[in-house]
């Protein structure tokens, strides 16, 4: 799949348990086109 990191939302070790992370498109540079998106955690 082709595609480029837009942006990290968290950077950082967490502890297990439940977190909320809230994210806005135009904090990126003028906002995001519409699509669809993809999200990962490691």
């Amino acid at each position: 799949m082709l595609g480029k990191e837009v942006m990290t939302l968290v950077n950082e070790t967490k502890q297990a348990g439940y977190y909320d992370v809230e994210f806005s498109s135009e904090s990126v540079g003028g906002g995001l086109a519409s699509g669809i998106y993809f999200t990962g955690s490691r």
